[in-house]
């Protein structure tokens, strides 16, 4: 049985090994790591531009107008920097009628509940339960966010100036509108931001650095010493998940959506390997051997950097027409290095038996990391869009509107609970001034322990330090300048800064959006006369409401990777099954895109939940590595089956004969008895048992399907192909490309098991 997991108190009680060496590694290497996080990136940098532009003009607009609100220009906030589709004038009208319907019934309804507060109380956590349900399902975005800000500021406001409220909601309203007309103005004429095209930008920038990481790390392998300290890696998975949810709600297609997934999924992979090689470069283990090899890895390893550089001069044009595949020229660079390197270890072998066992594991384990690059730079993931991997039927599936997720349920529980507990706090302490703490919270409790830990932090340091520079700003602007033109100067400067950090890695990210946050509750509506002890509280309340969170979700139930990994796993699992021939979903086309849509929206989530493992250390209790593995090999089976299940439905073959026949089901049956095995294991009480992984791994027989392929492909063999040479062509194609997938089926089944194997942690 998998052992409970540990308890939120015994955490305060033992700080979590891997946790304290993060915090020690980023401590003593946070000169390193803001050089390396504010390095120039001209990417960046218009994009910061733009938001800080958007954000600024809207802030004068607003002012402009006398629209006196202090969530006015944080609502356009909120749309610039979550992950919110560009807006078209048909979707941004349609939100407003929604938002002042919304606001209309708010209002009278807040002015009732405020004579109840248990009735308020109820509503309040209703309303944000199910609004965080729906945004959790649907992916809304920032629009979501919206409604809850303008709703629960209302409610709050009902409670400390009863006979006024309406008006501080009417101005919170007509700050929506600004907002929401001033996006759809930049979005749609004046500057564009389709984020498929800053998403393909980032992938190519990410090859840029994976070259130079290669080279760092070959550096520190052959340093006459063990380097002591390092930058922490963090991997920039999370901002690239949000750029594809965007890119999805801005009508990216399923084949496209797919496509993409893929290519960011190598990239997590490429980087989890050149993690691997950096922490093998440092470990503390002799390094004769190494440097006896040193000429044959400096080409090896100065051969995949190169190879990854003209990747990256390739790769915008090459993912903008769907093409995943090396050029020829990549793949001449990479072959011979390795070849090299290769016959010079098997050379050296001789001298194994003079070297110690730990410094021999360290040298292979590295040798196989480069490897592993090489494959991933080599591989051709999808040739074009039209590849039978990736083309899915056209049909389109109904879905319910609000179907039943748990795992949902859970966070919107969640976020309600702390909403209420932030209220109670708020309305404790007798200030309206605390009403950011709502909006602190809705925006900051995450689904998982390691999001959450990780938000807190980060939205922490960004709290001082954009509490410092409001402070500062008052100090400065208020007394000495009374136009409006100085406050945007101030504003633009503090947005640009706050969105430039805000697009940098996880390890940074949302610390510098958490600065603009904090400078535009604070900042904003401040005016010539100086109330400093106004913006204090609202600091304060940022603060607390970061706390609040934080607490919610480290300590009601919290979610650990490996919680949040199984359930997710067993969807992809049971999809995958339904695609195998001879299921119901196989021979439909609109089931099977439907299941082909659940699986990459699953295999999305899992990368996040790796993202979030890979933060909580052992603690998650899975390898984040394994897991990022397994999203990859997976996804390829899935489409393997429904390539074999679409040319099944659209080219049908004639009639096999009856050993044929039972061929072909002997390897249908093969693989979903194989599959069947790893949902059986994911859905039982051992599902984090490292040895019964290795067990079930060890009972599956890669001899028998690749047997049971073989004699099918020897049935439509036999005699000349005499069975299939009187079919058409397309038919005759459709069964060969057929035999084709099974083989390759049976190879990625064998590499599902080594990373299925590898997901659950050894215990200590």
């Amino acid at each position: 049985m998998a052992s409970a997991a540990p308890t939120f108190a015994s955490r305060l009680r033992r700080p979590h090994p891997v946790v304290a060496r993060r915090f020690a590694l980023g401590f003593d290497s946070l000169p390193a790591l803001l050089q390396s996080e504010l390095a120039w990136n001209p990417r960046r940098a218009r994009l910061s531009l733009r938001m800080a532009t958007i954000a600024t003009l809207c802030a004068g607009f607003e002012a402009a107008m006398h629209i006196d609100s202090v969530l006015g220009v944080y609502i356009i906030w909120i749309l610039v920097g979550t992950p919110q589709a560009m807006l078209s004038l048909r979707k941004g009208l349609a939100f407003l009628g929604a938002l002042g319907a919304t606001v209309a019934l708010a209002f009278p309804l807040a002015g009732m509940l405020v004579e109840a507060p248990w009735l308020m109380l109820a509503f309040i956590a209703s309303f944000v339960g199910l609004t965080s349900y729906l945004n959790r399902l649907r992916n809304l975005g920032g629009l979501v966010l919206i409604v809850q800000v303008v709703v629960l500021d209302t409610c709050y406001g009902a409670v400390f100036d009863p006979a006024n409220f309406g008006w501080a909601s009417a101005e919170l309203f007509a700050g929506a509108v600004v907002a929401v007309l001033t996006v759809i103005v930049f979005d749609q004429v004046l500057w564009p931001d389709p984020a498929e095209a800053v998403l393909i930008a980032s992938l190519a920038e990410s090859l840029g650095r994976s070259a130079g990481r290669i080279r760092e790390a070959d550096r520190l392998y052959f340093a006459p010493t063990p380097v002591s300290r390092i930058v922490p890696l963090t991997s920039d998975l999370p901002t690239r998940l949000e750029l594809l949810t965007r890119a999805t709600l801005e009508g990216l297609s399923p084949q496209r959506r797919a496509f993409l997934l893929a290519a960011i999924t190598r990239e997590a992979r490429l980087h989890n390997a050149i993690d691997r090689m950096i922490i093998l470069a440092v470990a503390a283990v002799p390094r004769e051997l190494r440097t006896e090899l040193r000429p044959e890895f400096a080409q090896a390893v100065a051969a995949l950097a190169q190879a990854l550089d003209e990747l990256r001069k390739s790769v915008v044009p090459r993912l903008q027409a769907g093409d995943l595949t090396a050029p020829p020229a990549v793949i001449a660079l990479v072959d011979p290095p390795l070849a090299a390197l290769q016959a010079r270890i098997v050379a050296a072998r001789p001298d194994y038996a003079s070297r110690g066992a730990a410094e021999v594991a360290n040298l292979a384990a590295y040798h196989q990391s480069l490897r592993a690059i090489a494959s991933l730079v080599e591989r051709p993931l999808q040739a074009t869009l039209g590849d039978p991997d990736l083309a899915l039927p056209a049909a389109t599936p109904p879905r319910p509107l609000l179907p039943l997720d748990y795992e949902a349920v859970r966070y919107s529980a969640k976020v309600a609970v702390a909403t209420i507990a932030g209220f109670i706090t708020g309305l404790t302490a007798h200030r309206a001034d605390l009403s950011s703490i709502l909006t602190t919270i809705i925006v900051t409790v995450m689904p998982t322990y390691g999001a959450s830990l990780r938000k807190m932090i980060l939205r922490l340091a960004g709290v001082i330090v954009g509490g410092a520079l409001t402070i500062a700003a008052i100090i400065v602007v208020a007394p000495n300048f009374t136009s409006l033109p100085s406050y945007l100067i101030a504003i633009f400067a503090v947005l640009l800064v706050s969105g430039y950090s805000g697009l940098g890695s996880g390890r940074t990210a949302y610390a510098g959006k958490q600065i603009g946050t904090t400078f535009l509750l604070i900042f904003i509506g401040l005016g010539p006369a100086l109330r400093i002890e106004e913006p204090l509280w609202r600091l304060w309340a940022v603060a607390l409401g970061t706390l609040i969170a934080t607490v919610a979700a480290t300590v009601i139930t919290p979610e650990y990777a490996h919680e949040a990994l199984a359930p997710r796993l067993r969807k992809i699992l049971r999809a995958t099954l339904e695609l195998v021939p001879g299921s119901a979903a196989a021979a439909d086309a609109a089931r099977m895109n439907a299941e082909l849509t659940a699986i990459t929206t699953a295999q999305a989530e899992m990368l996040s939940v790796a993202d979030d493992a890979a933060l909580e250390g052992s603690a998650a209790r899975v390898d984040p590595a394994a897991m990022v593995d397994a999203v990859g090999t997976l996804r390829r089976i899935a489409y393997r089956l429904g390539s074999i299940d679409r040319d099944r439905l659209e080219v049908p073959t004639p009639p096999l004969a009856a050993a044929a026949r039972a061929a072909r089901r002997a390897a249908e049956g093969a693989v979903r008895e194989h599959l069947q095995g790893w949902l059986d294991h994911f859905e039982g009480p051992d599902y984090l048992s490292s040895t019964a992984a290795v067990a079930l791994t060890a009972s599956h027989s890669a001899e028998e399907l690749v047997q049971q392929v073989a004699s099918f492909a020897d049935q439509i063999a036999a005699d000349g192909f005499a069975q299939i040479g009187e079919w058409k062509i397309a038919p005759r194609r459709a069964i060969l490309a057929e035999i084709e997938s099974w083989q390759r089926l049976s190879q990625l089944l064998v590499e599902l098991d080594g990373h299925l194997a590898r997901v659950p942690l050894a215990a200590a």
